[in-house]
């Protein structure tokens, strides 16, 4: 596979990293199949996204192939003890703790660990691991506590992470976690896919991130969140999410992608969130035969930070890392631009003035200080000294504290600016 900037080859690491990303999100399976998110190919990504100077979340799901709220099936390794509680604990601490002291002896350290994968109703199931309910605590608790001692035991500066599915039901989860003493972890994480959990709002969840704090003195991340930016396909393989979130119109795009997200990063910042995850933003259709292996082709390229040529979009999702990461300070830049603005408050009219060069695109945005987008253009510099317009009185736009948020060459930049209407 091949990924895209700018319509130019790029790794996909790269991408994320020079686009604002901080952590890397992997999963890890016991025994898989295939081999593939097994501990060499987990080992392989993880050192890729380390050099990239990404963090690592390394996510166990105990179980050789996908773990979800409603099939988390043991590993073939442990079906012997699946019923052993103390036993299969046992398994759970030694396969954890030798898979993170191998990754620290080759300096591979995760800084954050998952204890299971949307464990809402548990782990380690036996048979085609269908979950079952009501929750046996006394199986699960001495599994998540084994995990949570594992990580503990080789380096107590990694992040302990336990994993909800559904925002509806995080403070629920983490009240039955406390309520059987699975207690030492860091934080919560949570799945919060906008077009399937339709029961929470973004305002909705910042209430959840603040009680979970208040009462049980946990951090919350999202470490899995996605929403289309089409309904369109391009494979033959079906997408399993369209549509848009409620309060974002009718048609997805790549602006409602991206809206959606910093919307969300917003909420998270002022309730006390710790991070936002995208999953899966990579998985674009191959049209290759078999790959991904399953479910043989992708369910989810509408999904992905993509175009269906393997690009970047830069009006999608991606911009959320822009904007929440600090990538308007440059980066590394080309060219020793010196952006310079004069608001005209009589006339609404914005001038921006800078000097490259070399000839690219440029992309204008302005966004309020909530991080919402007031307006966007587009325009093509010239080498030397460019000057650009921008008509603000075109938008709604009114009195306030506003960004110029520029994109040229990759490298982003930005100013801050006041009007008075």
């Amino acid at each position: 596979m091949k990924w895209k900037e700018n319509n130019n080859v790029k790794d996909i690491l790269s991408i994320f990293a020079d686009n604002g990303a901080n952590i890397a999100r992997f999963r890890i399976w016991h025994t898989p199949t295939t081999g593939k998110n097994g501990y060499s190919d987990t080992e392989a990504m993880i050192s890729r996204a380390k050099a990239k100077g990404l963090k690592v979340i390394l996510d166990f799901h105990y179980s050789d192939t996908w773990a979800d709220p409603g099939k988390q099936r043991c590993p073939a390794a442990w079906l012997s003890v699946v019923n052993s509680y103390s036993l299969l604990a046992d398994s759970i601490y030694n396969y954890t703790r030798k898979t993170l002291q191998t990754l620290k002896n080759k300096g591979l350290t995760p800084e954050f660990v998952q204890v299971g994968n949307e464990t809402n109703g548990g782990m380690c199931f036996p048979g085609d691991g269908t979950v079952t309910w009501p929750t046996n605590w006394d199986k699960q608790t001495l599994l998540f506590n084994a995990g949570i001692k594992a990580v503990r035991d080789v380096d107590a500066s990694i992040k302990i992470i336990l994993h909800v599915a559904d925002p509806k039901n995080a403070e629920w989860w983490a009240g039955e976690l406390k309520k059987n003493n699975v207690t030492d972890y860091d934080i919560l994480g949570i799945s919060f896919y906008p077009t399937f959990h339709t029961t929470t709002t973004i305002d909705g969840f910042g209430t959840i991130i603040t009680n979970i704090k208040n009462k049980y003195q946990k951090i919350v991340m999202v470490v899995e969140t996605g929403l289309p930016w089409t309904n369109s396909w391009d494979d033959n393989t079906t997408n399993i999410m369209n549509g848009v979130p409620s309060g974002y119109g009718s048609t997805p795009s790549p602006e409602i992608q991206a809206q959606w997200l910093i919307d969300l990063t917003n909420k998270m910042k002022g309730t006390g969130g710790i991070g936002i995850v995208y999953w899966e933003p990579g998985l674009v259709a191959s049209h290759v035969t078999g790959c991904p292996a399953e479910p043989g082709g992708s369910v989810w390229e509408n999904i992905a930070l993509f175009d269906f040529n393997n690009n970047l979009m830069p009006t999608g999702g991606i911009r959320f890392c822009q904007l929440s990461n600090g990538i308007h300070l440059q980066r590394g830049a080309p060219d020793n631009i010196s952006l310079t603005l004069f608001p005209n408050p009589s006339s609404l009219i914005l001038n921006i003035q800078f000097e490259v060069n070399s000839v690219a695109k440029a992309l204008f945005e302005v966004y309020d200080m909530q991080g919402r987008i007031s307006m966007a253009i587009t325009g093509k510099t010239n080498i030397g000294l460019n000057k650009f317009t921008i008509d603000l009185m075109a938008s709604n736009i009114g009195t306030g504290s506003y960004v110029l948020h520029m994109v040229l060459n990759g490298v982003a930049y930005d100013q801050k600016f006041t009007l008075i209407k």
